[in-house]
């Protein structure tokens, strides 16, 4: 008799564990995983050569080169990335007055132009070698304000419009990645 005894509350207890390990399973399959992965911080840094200013000190990560609300042209930009390994880079290429399109740089060359009072009208920027790292990028125009961020190659600015970059913001942003589903 003290053997059944015993031997209901043992499988009284196991089938009470079963059914805790259940709910235990399945309230925390809800929950995204705890581990994540984590890419390096790329950052970008830019000076903006502005109209009687001259070169202006470098900036970084979405902070502004250039001016706004002292009418005055950015001429000229020149950008890199830091934190990178080998191989990976920053291009771009500069719509300027009366010259259209530039040729792309890249890595610290001097896109638009010195010493020529020709203003800066938009910009297209890409990184190189950087796999599911997108460049963000917004530019502050002339009786516009800021315009909207553009990303990977779109233009920022305006072409044919005779109106001057005043200013830009730009930021590298890491690989998104997507939560996983549960079934």
């Amino acid at each position: 008799m003290l053997k059944g005894k015993i031997k209901k509350v043992f499988v009284t207890a196991f089938a009470a564990s079963v059914v805790i390990g259940c709910f235990t399973v399945a309230a925390s399959a809800g929950q995204a995983p705890t581990s994540t992965i984590t890419y390096p911080a790329v950052r970008v840094q830019y000076s903006a050569h502005v109209q009687d200013k001259g070169w202006m000190p470098f900036v970084s990560d979405g902070q502004t080169a250039g001016t706004t609300g002292l009418s005055l042209r950015m001429e000229a930009l020149t950008m890199n990335l830091t934190n990178v390994s080998a191989g990976a880079g920053i291009s771009y290429s500069v719509y300027v007055q009366d010259k259209g399109w530039m040729p792309a740089l890249s890595d610290g060359e001097t896109a638009g132009t010195i010493g020529q009072s020709k203003r800066m009208e938009a910009i297209k920027i890409n990184l190189n070698g950087l796999p599911g790292y997108s460049v963000e990028y917004r530019v502050h125009v002339q009786n516009i304000g800021w315009m909207p961020w553009q990303r990977d190659g779109a233009v920022a600015g305006t072409t044919a419009q005779s109106l001057r970059l005043e200013a830009i913001e730009i930021r590298v942003v890491a690989p998104q990645i997507p939560a996983p589903e549960f079934g």
